[in-house]
């Protein structure tokens, strides 16, 4: 075994021995020490041992590839892997089937360890002593990108690159990488970013925690995971941050955006609200995953990339291989300890690739250079600024794509004559757009599609396919792009159905978030419109207040605007968390208010490890209910309520905003006016008290997303629940009040619906909220009053006040029954 290749395996053997008990990582919740990681480890490496075969090519690593999704065996196949010396090649599950037979073929590989065989290989007894099956090239794994030739190629990485890469992650300018770490896997396995989470968390000792599907497609999920598991070190596309809440990241110390440009706009936004350190990442995976790093200290830096880490070398050259000046812009050829063996089988791409360095004697000692096709700037300090590329590969939401792959391969297509691959900025976003010119009219453009989709990765099928008879050509004969019409675009975001309101609602605010007018109510938002998983994400956000809960899953299930209308289902109350599964915790009835349970969940889900939670609805919505007298409402809920009371008691009643009140007058009305003996706790959470019941002085709200009938039946349920609450009752049981200390003047959401509210009304409004804590004093002069540093149409996702009100729940309240 090479220096380099036992180096590794030392490293995560001596972390092993250090502390075998510490968790090695950690995924759903579920965690796995060391000992344990080994333990299945050792077994995989036996079970690999005993599988391999002679080859009669010397110069062939051993390659495994790892055909695996996000659960708890991945990470063992990996360390196995290193511990042998052998080369992993990473195999996503959700790659098309031709896409992976290519890669099984062209790397040679001498295993596939995927969900058929890895209970095999975990049950194999382990070796007294692991061999080294290290030979030929040194490799530590290989990962296939987009290609020119409609196939991928593969990335040969030695080992020596990969010790120069992690040591390099320990740096306290770079990643900051100690054993104390815990960092998070967000990317996919066959990206390169795993390298920095797996490879960094082995070398050094730390934690890893896994983002599973549901965290990678939902942003308030990950942003709970960050917080929840105390993050201290992750790699994020930068786009994905656009739709953080916060960054509210107290255990944060180090976050690197990579993967795509960054955005003056995401810079400025983290560097102005987060206390970490905010790293931009630059590399292509030929060298290793990072190539570059700048920390950012403030937004006028957001183009650049910074300077190369320790033993690579980097030189800026124009189209003459000529070295250009400071403040000049260039080819940047990167060469030195993380340059990759070069691309598997592909002789000829790499003499393109690759060069002899010419400026060895002056600039550095690297033998070779790699072109990156990627244009920078070269400045004073050493620095470079990112600038784009020079040729057909793009980078599109995070992904490395070869725009000739794709229309190679799509011309490979029997009854294809032509075809031509571009990016083109659709309402706002960026999507691959494809144009094909066919044998005969009559080809099914949807089936040129599926072809394509056996070959290459989802991310890699255009979302816009234009039938043209020819391509129009310029005066130098080449397609002329100036010429050429998306019209795909226009027939999907043209409507001329009659739409509920429901359909009215989603139709506005998809259209809002791809940048046009309209969308057909028919075509499939993901495949044929292009929405994104961020665009998913920020469509079930910019939902919420106006109680149509829409989830991410209903959008890539349901995938039309009309399925997802069609299938929406509002339910009136539920199990939030069965008693059933813990029949100890106490039973907590949380009734939304404003404007639905799914802007509460957050709150919800903290708290449910330790409640038993039966959420109601805000029945007031209105896409379901009419105008309700909030004393009728209640009634309603003591009906939903008392079934539950009677079988599994109640002992704590919450409510946010309307719903706190009403939970107050429901509690009241349940256990006092019935004599009954127990008085559960009370829980109102920025509710008023004793409120001003004249609708003449009701601030309304309006949604953007609504239509103005829709808004206006709003008003007008708001209203007469706000004017029919009932005042002067006070409940006897024991009563804790949040209230946020923040007055927001957009009560009415957007500052020009607010300019149509009487300046005397919203005077009004702020005199009243000055005394609503005096009013629960005066009340209740037992209860708790917690003022919350926050605001009322945010705080139900604002980090802080949620901790405050959970930990105050779990210190003050009961948390089991008897």
């Amino acid at each position: 075994m090479t220096n380099y290749e036992q180096q590794f395996a030392d490293a995560i053997l001596h972390n092993i021995n250090l502390h075998p008990h510490k968790t090695a990582y950690k995924i759903d919740g579920v965690s796995t020490s060391y000992t344990e990681m080994h333990a299945m480890a050792q077994s995989i490496a036996a079970a690999i041992v005993q599988r391999i075969t002679p080859t009669d090519n010397p110069d062939l690593p051993v390659r495994i590839g790892v055909n695996l999704p996000r659960h708890e065996r991945i990470i063992p196949c990996i360390v196995a892997i290193a511990l042998l010396g052998c080369s992993y090649v990473p195999i996503d599950v959700t790659m098309p089937e031709e896409r992976i037979k290519y890669i099984v073929n062209d790397a040679q590989l001498q295993l596939i360890i995927d969900a058929d065989n890895i209970d095999d290989f975990i049950q194999a007894k382990p070796l007294p002593q692991l061999p080294s099956l290290a030979r030929g090239l040194s490799e530590a794994y290989m990962i296939y990108t987009s290609g020119t030739s409609g196939n991928p190629k593969g990335v040969s990485i030695p080992y020596s690159a990969l010790c120069n890469f992690v040591h390099s992650m320990g740096d306290a300018d770079i990643f900051n990488v100690k054993r104390s770490s815990v960092i998070l896997s967000y990317a996919s396995i066959n990206f390169d970013a795993t390298v920095l989470s797996i490879f960094s968390f082995l070398y050094y000792g730390a934690t890893l925690v896994i983002a599973q599907e549901k965290d990678r497609r939902d942003v308030t999920l990950l942003y709970s995971l960050l917080r929840n598991e105390k993050i201290t070190h992750c790699l994020l596309p930068p786009s994905l941050l656009t739709l953080f809440p916060d960054f509210d990241l107290p255990d944060l110390d180090t976050m690197m955006v990579g993967g795509e440009a960054v955005s003056h706009s995401v810079v400025k936004r983290i560097l102005e609200n987060s206390s970490f350190r905010l790293v931009n990442a630059y590399g292509p995976t030929e060298a290793t995953v990072i190539t570059t790093t700048h920390e950012f200290h403030n937004d006028d830096e957001w183009q650049c990339i910074g300077k190369a880490l320790p033993g690579i070398v980097c030189h800026v050259v124009d189209e003459s291989m000529q070295l250009v000046g400071s403040g000049n812009t260039g080819e940047l050829l990167i060469g030195g300890r993380q340059l990759f063996n070069g691309y598997w089988n592909r002789p000829e791409l790499n003499a393109k690739a690759i060069v002899e360095n010419p400026f060895a004697g002056t600039r550095g000692t690297a033998p070779l250079l790699y072109h990156s096709g990627d244009l920078v700037r070269q400045n004073a300090d050493g620095t470079f600024n990112y600038l784009g590329r020079i040729d057909s590969q793009v980078k599109l939401h995070g992904y490395r794509i070869e725009l000739q792959e794709v229309t190679t391969r799509i011309e490979k297509h029997p009854q294809v004559l032509r075809a031509y691959t571009q990016v083109e900025e659709t309402g706002g976003d960026k999507h691959l757009v494809t144009y094909v010119c066919t044998e005969t009219p009559d080809v099914d453009l949807s089936e040129v599609k599926a072809y394509l989709a056996k070959y290459v990765p989802h991310y890699m099928v255009p979302v816009f396919w234009n039938r043209v008879e020819e391509f129009p050509l310029n005066i130098n004969g080449k397609i002329d792009k100036t010429r050429l019409v998306n019209k795909a675009w226009q027939q999907c975001t043209q409507n001329s159905s009659t739409l509920t309101d429901r359909e009215q609602i989603l139709v506005k605010e998809v259209a809002k978030i791809i940048g046009t007018d309209d969308v057909n109510i028919d075509v499939d938002l993901i495949d044929e419109i292009g929405l994104t998983s961020l665009q998913i994400m920020r469509v079930t956000q910019d939902l919420e207040p106006s109680g149509f809960h829409v989830s991410v899953d209903d959008i890539y299930t349901h995938r039309t605007i009309r399925l997802i209308a069609q299938n929406h289902q509002f339910r009136i109350a539920f199990w939030y968390t069965p008693p059933e599964e813990h029949p100890e915790r106490p039973v907590m009835i949380y009734i939304s208010g404003h404007p639905h349970f799914g802007y509460c969940e957050q709150l919800c889900a903290q708290l449910a490890d330790h409640y038993n939670i039966y959420a109601i609805e805000s029945l007031h919505t209105i896409l379901n209910y009419e105008p309700t007298d909030t004393k009728i409402l209640v009634k309603l809920y003591e009906l939903i309520v008392e079934p539950i009371r009677k079988k599994y008691g109640v002992d704590i009643y919450m409510g946010y905003c309307l719903g706190g009140e009403q939970a107050l007058l429901l509690a009241h009305n349940l256990h006092d006016l019935t004599g009954d003996s127990q008085r559960p706790p009370v829980v109102v959470i920025d509710g008023e008290h004793d409120r001003d019941t004249d609708p003449a002085h009701y601030i309304p709200l309006n949604f953007p997303t609504f239509t103005e009938e829709q808004n206006r039946l709003r008003r007008e349920i708001d209203t007469t629940l706000v004017s029919t609450m009932p005042t002067g009752f006070r409940y006897s049981g024991p009563v804790t009040v949040y209230i946020a200390d923040t007055f927001a003047e957009q009560q009415t959401i957007t500052p020009e619906e607010q300019q149509t509210v009487p300046e005397e009304l919203m005077e009004l409004y702020r005199e009243r909220f000055k005394i609503v804590p005096e009013l629960w004093r005066k009340a209740y002069p037992a209860a708790d009053i917690i003022m919350l540093h926050a605001e009322h149409f945010t705080l139900m996702h604002d980090p802080a006040a949620l901790e405050t009100i959970v930990n105050t729940t779990l210190r003050t309240l009961p948390r089991a029954r008897g």
